[in-house]
């Protein structure tokens, strides 16, 4: 399996969202989440590109580091947020 698509997965589960949700265009609040929980750990675990996991996640690699970096304000608003992520 490749690493982008286990993370994905790993992150639909653990948010309670299908990956069908994960890639849709939605913009429900828990979907937002968990596919930019999904980015910022591909970012982490990998440290492929910008451009590399956006076209995974089918988004512009401006839209990654939005989401990485709203990623790392939350986990500064909210340190529980840092043990979540490590599941």
């Amino acid at each position: 399996m490749r690493p982008l698509q286990a993370i994905a997965e790993a992150s639909a589960a653990v948010n309670q969202v299908t990956i069908v949700e994960l890639f849709s265009e939605r913009r429900n609040q828990n979907f937002v989440y968990a596919r930019q929980e999904a980015m910022y750990i591909s970012r982490m675990l990998t440290g492929y590109s910008f451009p590399r996991i956006g076209q995974y996640f089918k988004k512009d690699h401006t839209t990654i580091i939005h989401g990485i970096k709203t990623v790392e304000k939350r986990i500064k608003a909210d340190p529980t947020l840092r043990r979540h992520l490590k599941k």
